[in-house]
């Protein structure tokens, strides 16, 4: 009978590991929801060979992004063409940011890397144009360093790890020059960019938490430095 006993037990135990998904034995992250995109990767691909326009013009890779990007379609139809243009602002981080003698430390930075935008919130403007016509715009705008869920942890403190100025004010400029043919249509989508930076919190003053103290929970720091115009022809 205890054998019995054993394999109804071992037979529970395999009928539960099939059923219950993988994702239920993984760790979820404990990064903050700031809903940031990271710049097209036709784009992204383009600036690593020195370019900072990319045009679409193929029809099927335009029907694959239009999967992706519902509101690609205007009216029931697809783009003709797809543009985007990239610029960078200078990016100058700021150098010898005292530490905050507190007992949060903020540690573990990752450097995200440039191009981050929430496409809900960072629009600066958009047009809609019909041709013949020329899409031209020279404005700057000032946007602002931004921190996500900071976790009680001081402005200095964040800076001198990020080497950000959080709540600093920064220009960024949108520049273009697109010239728009007879019987086309351009939708034009200007968006601040971001560089962006993660980081851990830990706090040395409670207990449990080896040589940097107990984790806290991970936070983001964004700083303007770019801008990103999509354009789409119909």
């Amino acid at each position: 009978m205890k054998f019995k006993r054993i394999s109804i037990l071992l037979s529970l135990i395999v009928v539960f590991m099939l059923v219950t998904p993988l994702s239920a034995f993984a760790q979820t992250s404990d990064l903050p929801e700031s809903d940031l995109n990271s710049l097209p990767k036709e784009l992204a691909a383009a600036l690593e060979l020195g370019n900072n326009t990319v045009v679409i013009s193929d029809k099927e890779q335009i029907e694959k992004l239009s999967l992706e990007d519902r509101s690609l379609y205007q009216e029931g139809k697809l783009p003709i063409r797809i543009e985007y243009e990239y610029v960078a602002m200078p990016d100058i981080e700021n150098e010898n940011n005292p530490i905050s003698p507190l007992a949060l430390r903020v540690i573990n930075v990752r450097d995200q890397g440039h191009g981050w935008y929430d496409p809900s919130s960072d629009m600066y403007k958009e047009f809609v144009i019909d041709g013949p016509d020329t899409f031209v715009i020279s404005e700057s705008t000032k946007k602002i360093t931004t921190v996500f869920n900071s976790l009680g942890v001081s402005y200095s403190a964040i800076n001198a790890a990020t080497n950000f100025t959080i709540g600093k004010e920064e220009l960024v400029t949108f520049t273009s020059n697109t010239p728009v043919k007879a019987g086309e249509r351009l939708h034009a989508q200007c968006y601040t960019t971001y560089h962006k930076k993660t980081f851990d919190v830990y706090d040395e003053t409670s207990s449990g938490g080896g040589t940097t103290g107990t984790y806290v929970g991970s936070g983001e720091a964004v700083r303007p430095t770019g801008t990103f115009i999509k354009k789409t022809f119909y």
